[in-house]
């Protein structure tokens, strides 16, 4: 279960940074409805990871 959690945290970073990404390339614009809903998915993702992570530790 601990690399489990490892994988959530790291798949939430990675998402984060990928929107981050795409909204520095231009591929997302700035008032894109998709954006708030990459970080908010991301973020969800990375506190899930965290707590898997805390729990096993």
């Amino acid at each position: 279960m601990y690399k489990f959690g490892d994988l959530i945290l790291c798949l939430g970073v990675f998402l984060f940074f990928l929107g981050g990404v795409a909204l520095a390339f231009g591929v997302l614009t700035a008032n894109s409805p998709l954006l708030p809903v990459i970080a908010a998915f991301s973020l969800i993702l990375i506190a899930i990871g965290g707590f898997i992570k805390k729990r096993n530790a």
